[in-house]
């Protein structure tokens, strides 16, 4: 096995952990706000106001991502992909651990604190984007890029299921609204170990070879966060980043309240239905690498919005819940396609020496328009169930859009730039 075949293994492995650690409370989460009978909200508490608190709980995560995100990437290209891993997962799963007390307590701050924590510490998705970034190149980036994305939607077929039984209290008493946060903490911790006993510091390759990546790559220290985010060449494609995960996450944060809400989904259900929400983001993982080949990035991103719209759109429109399987497949094949297309675009945009810190800011940008749309969402949900969707479908139209401007602009420059070379030729 190749250094980077058994590099992407381990990463592989990593994020499969994390995310089956991180998705275990699905099910039961929504529930623990908008269903009384949990205790963690009162009874007389109103379900508008019930909607509002579940959005700022989920808000809390990416409010910490977006504050942990860039500088975990950045202090990744300065001190070692390994070290800082290690780092922020030990933050974590101690975030996570305070989460589960907090359920297990009945606490709304500690659940709170415990999932602000957890999103300030977490920062294995930038860092092993940046680690495949550092091993691979061309076709094989895609794939490796995709190899990531297959691992999350894994994480979320397991975890959710698991997190469904072990909420249910009628298959043991052992179990119930805790057991899953108990379990996704447990989890966590065993990422840490893999990651400390088997992951190897990766390799940076140059033109020259490879240097190792345990100290500053070349470039790391020359630009500030700000310099790095407002860079003509990566500004556009942090915008596009915005706008097409307040469509992403419209669709994964609402999914699970949308169901409980409209059809009454109890959380044994809830995390099977979350479970087949992963099967076409892992097909579209599967065969991203060949799209990409063929249509091209610039095509497949532009086309990837309009399917996310169009299912999202579709997502509001059935009476029973057997009708949302067409808009379902739809919508979450087509935000398998956004989240590879707009994580590439940026990677590939990067200078050398800023990969964790340009693929951090991409972190921190896709977690403020999480932010966005779990606090706006969640007023827009004490409305009517479906109102968050269509803000996510207008959000991917936007993000359509601003691609095909992007990507048509570059190709005027690049035009005037052959046009201006063969004239100056010709002199």
């Amino acid at each position: 096995m190749t250094t980077e075949k058994s590099t992407m293994a381990v990463v592989f492995m990593t994020v499969l952990t994390a995310f089956i650690g991180y998705s275990l409370p699905f099910p039961i989460f929504s529930h623990l706000f908008l269903s009384p009978e949990y205790g963690l909200v009162s009874a007389d508490t109103t379900e508008r106001y019930r909607t509002m608190l579940y959005g700022g709980a989920v808000a809390m995560y990416p409010l910490g991502q977006m504050v942990g995100g860039p500088l975990l990437g950045r202090w990744s290209d300065l001190y070692g992909r390994k070290k800082v891993l290690q780092l922020s997962l030990v933050g974590t799963v101690t975030g996570a651990i305070i989460m589960a007390a907090g359920i297990s307590t009945l606490s709304i701050p500690l659940v709170f604190g415990g999932y602000l924590l957890a999103g300030l510490c977490e920062g294995n998705v930038v860092i092993v984007q940046s680690i495949a970034s550092d091993i691979s190149s061309g076709k094989r980036k895609t794939k490796n890029f995709a190899l990531i994305a297959i691992a999350i939607e894994l994480g979320f077929v397991f975890g959710p299921l698991l997190g469904g039984v072990l909420a249910d209290q009628t298959l043991h008493p052992w179990f119930g609204p805790a057991v899953p946060f108990w379990a996704g903490a447990a989890l966590m911790a065993a990422n840490l170990l893999i990651v400390r006993y088997f992951l190897v510091e990766p390799k940076k390759k140059t033109g020259g070879g490879e240097t190792p990546a345990a100290g500053p790559f070349e470039g790391s220290q020359r630009r500030t966060l700000r310099q790095t985010l407002l860079d003509p060449a990566l500004s556009p494609f942090y915008l596009v980043t915005f706008f097409s995960f307040v469509s992403v996450f419209a669709l994964f944060s609402f999914f699970a309240p949308y169901l409980v809400q409209v059809f009454k989904v109890q959380p044994g259900m809830l995390g099977i239905y979350t479970a087949f929400s992963a099967i076409p983001m892992i097909v579209i993982g599967l065969v991203v690498g060949r799209l990409n080949d063929w249509v091209g990035a610039a095509a497949l991103g532009i086309v990837g919005h309009f399917v996310l719209a169009i299912g999202l759109v579709l997502y509001v429109l059935p009476e029973s819940i057997n009708g949302l399987i067409i808009p379902f497949c739809i919508a979450f094949t087509g935000a398998g396609v956004v989240q590879v297309a707009t994580s590439l675009y940026l990677s590939n945009a990067a200078p050398v020496g800023e990969q964790g810190q340009v693929m951090g800011l991409y972190r921190s940008v896709m977690v403020v328009a999480e932010l966005v749309i779990a606090l706006v969402g969640g007023v827009l949900a004490g409305y009517a169930a479906g109102f968050p969707y269509l803000a996510g479908a207008v959000a991917a139209v936007i993000c359509a859009l601003l691609l095909l401007w992007i990507f048509r602009r570059q190709a005027q420059r690049r035009m005037i730039s052959s046009t201006a070379g063969s004239c100056t030729g010709e002199l």
